[in-house]
């Protein structure tokens, strides 16, 4: 059963939907993710709570998304 309009509804939703999902971000796919983003999260968290300075928690972070590929044997250019 239809309803009237139907047709040019879904040609729009479609129209505007495409766009944001071709340009949409996409989590990171490679097997260390998950780890970094598990360990990541706090120190991040401390960053935004005024507890801990943005150069020594981008630091951290480095470290942590470094050892994200060691620990799957993947190399990165870094």
């Amino acid at each position: 059963m239809a309803f009237a309009g139907g047709e040019q509804y879904y040609k729009w939703i479609f129209s505007h939907v495409l766009p944001v999902m071709q340009n949409g971000y996409l989590r990171p796919r490679y097997h260390g993710y998950l780890y970094f983003q598990d360990h990541a999260g706090l120190p991040l968290q401390q960053c935004l709570l005024g507890k801990a300075e943005p150069e020594e928690v981008l630091a951290q972070m480095n470290v942590i998304y470094k050892k994200s590929f060691e620990l799957n044997d993947i190399t990165v250019a870094v």
